[in-house]
């Protein structure tokens, strides 16, 4: 098989790249903004993040629940998830 048929291969079993809009980062300080847009507070405290979303009380998370917060709202405005999803089995 040539080089450029498993390319292509590979390309139609995972994808391809990754696209994200201009300025999109893993970074806290973009995470803690784009959550405070769609009304979710994120406050660093004591080695975690508080959560509060509207009109719900604080949750104290780890930084895995963090990032599948950011990936549900992002899934849901129609935007690439920020963490990689383990699709291949």
């Amino acid at each position: 098989m040539s080089e450029k048929q498993l390319i292509v291969d590979w390309l139609s079993k995972n994808g391809g790249a990754r696209r994200f809009e201009r300025g999109t980062s893993s970074n806290f300080n973009f995470i803690q903004y784009y959550l405070l847009g769609q009304g979710i507070e994120v406050i660093r405290w004591r080695g975690r993040y508080r959560i509060t979303k509207p009109k719900s009380r604080a949750k104290v998370c780890g930084e895995k629940e963090l990032f599948n917060l950011v990936d549900e709202v992002r899934i849901a405005e129609g935007k690439q998830p920020l963490q990689i999803r383990n699709t291949v089995q």
